[in-house]
């Protein structure tokens, strides 16, 4: 019996149509396989695309803030420059404060050594009893009144100029 007598009939429809299966189901895999392949290279390409967005976002937001980040550095930079220059002018303003205290203890003196009683000097006050003591007491209550004042002037000026400089600190750095 040969083949073309076997696959006469039903039998031969039979075999003809499940080789066209085997054959039409494996076309229809590679197409299938092919369609599958396609989307998931669209869909990793999507995804590449995506993930290359937020890369650049990031980057462009990371550069946004650097940029943020050094002006305020600059400006806190200029508020330390300025508080260091307030501190150095409150320190010559003390040292000239200091100056004048060691000019008018040197007059004092220049007069009690010429035998002149300070009460009777221009803008002084009588001493404590009207006596010669009273310029030694004189002398010593406006030393001492004078020291006091050099020392809270220069504190208060070294408080100020903290003062202006966390203020500006804190401008530089909002």
């Amino acid at each position: 019996m040969s083949i073309l007598s076997a696959l006469a009939g039903w039998k031969g429809y039979a075999a003809v149509a499940a080789i066209s299966g085997v054959v039409a189901g494996a076309g229809v895999g590679v197409v299938q396989k092919w369609r599958y392949g396609a989307e998931i290279s669209a869909l990793q390409a999507t995804r590449a695309q995506e993930l290359q967005a937020a890369s650049d976002a990031a980057y462009q937001a990371s550069e946004k803030y650097r940029t943020l980040e050094q002006i305020q550095q600059e400006a806190a930079d200029a508020a330390r420059e300025q508080f260091q220059a307030q501190q150095a002018a409150a320190s010559v303003a003390a040292a000239g404060a200091a100056a004048e205290l060691g000019r008018l203890r040197q007059q004092l003196d220049a007069l009690a050594r010429r035998g002149g009683d300070p009460a009777e000097a221009p803008d002084a006050g009588p001493g404590a009893d009207g006596a010669t003591d009273g310029a030694a007491v004189l002398r010593f209550v406006v030393g001492q009144c004078v020291d006091r004042y050099i020392d809270v002037a220069a504190e208060a000026d070294r408080l100020g100029a903290r003062l202006m400089g966390l203020q500006g600190y804190v401008r530089a750095i909002r």
